[in-house]
């Protein structure tokens, strides 16, 4: 297991890294400014785990000067930040490290700004729900958490660790059916091993409840509903001086209702890495509570290069014409994206 004097030395090292760092965000160098941030987080602990003592770890006094040097540090991340805020690396850094010192509405401030600047990415969002419930003196999910997880589930309908702790909020407002309900859809995506421990907790909620305990074909993992629509996806040969794109930047295939609605009815998240790709929708992937990709006879497909990293759309993105497309849909459909 890895020692706590290693972790905050990594913390100390990627803390540094950021003040270091921050010239090339501002030049807007991001992947060299994440590896030097993650190269000096590596060497620190490195150094420590080879010149520090680790046995001599105690819980420290306030004066103790590894935790006065993290605070000191934490201070010099905050005050960078404030003189250039639209770093949302250096915010989800500054969130762990208050959460760190133990300064949870420090913590939740930062994690705020971290969304503000980052919106649209459900891991944050989940991350960022999971460090404001650990910072409640009661471990509650409040509504600001629960809001974040919602939309961390709105955005990707397969997030494990969203329906599992929007589950946990629905117990602790006292809802153990909608718990239940919600661990539930959790079983068709999760290995046996772990579908028989959210079984357990299925299991206790359902009793809570007063319902009858699962059967033996809902106490099974639900198989995976039909496939409604397969687009296949890929990026057109680059045209001389096109600018290359990062490879983690997020693309959504979008499925649309014909009448017009912005919101979409299923999406789904993918990564320019991850192109060509040949995806599945189902109902899995809907988006609108109680309307259900198969609750739609006919609607319009399209896929995004979102170059602003959000889920929302801005002018400067890449987007396919709409396609529309009647449900289920036997063929793959074919869509090109054109940096």
């Amino acid at each position: 297991m890895v020692s706590l004097p290693l972790l905050l030395a990594a913390l100390l090292g990627s803390l540094v890294g950021v003040l270091v760092a921050i010239p090339l965000w501002r030049q807007r160098h991001y992947r060299s400014s994440a590896a030097l941030a993650a190269v000096l987080a590596l060497a620190c602990a490195g150094l420590y785990s080879l010149l520090g003592t680790p046995a001599a770890w105690q819980p420290a006094p306030a004066t103790d000067s590894g935790a006065q040097d993290l605070a000191d540090n934490t201070e010099r991340l905050r005050q960078a930040l404030q003189a250039d805020p639209a770093q949302a690396e250096g915010w989800v850094l500054l969130a762990r490290a208050e959460a760190l010192l133990g300064n949870g509405e420090a913590s939740a401030q930062a994690w705020q700004q971290a969304l503000h600047h980052a919106p649209g990415q459900p891991a944050l969002l989940v991350e960022a729900a999971q460090a404001r419930a650990d910072a409640h003196p009661q471990r509650q999910i409040d509504d600001t958490a629960l809001a974040w997880l919602e939309q961390a589930r709105r955005l990707d309908p397969q997030a494990q660790r969203a329906l599992w702790l929007i589950g946990i909020a629905q117990r602790q407002r006292g809802q153990p059916a909608a718990a239940a309900q919600t661990w539930q859809q959790l079983l068709a995506l999760l290995d046996a091993d772990t579908a028989a421990s959210v079984r357990e907790q299925i299991a206790i909620a359902r009793q809570a409840a007063g319902l009858p305990p699962l059967d033996a074909s809902q106490a099974t993992a639900t198989p995976a509903p039909a496939a409604l629509l397969t687009v296949a996806l890929r990026l057109a040969p680059s045209a001389g001086g096109a600018p290359a794109l990062a490879a983690d930047t997020p693309v959504f295939i979008q499925v649309r209702d014909t009448l017009g609605s912005p919101m979409p009815v299923a999406a789904k998240r993918l990564r320019l890495a991850d192109l060509p790709a040949q995806v599945s929708l189902d109902d899995r992937n809907s988006v609108m509570p109680g309307q259900p990709l198969s609750s739609h006879r006919q609607v319009q497909v399209s896929a995004r290069i979102a170059l602003g990293g959000s889920a929302s759309r801005s002018d400067a993105d890449i987007e396919t014409a709409a396609v529309t497309v009647e449900l289920p849909a036997a063929a793959p459909l074919p869509l090109e994206l054109r940096p």
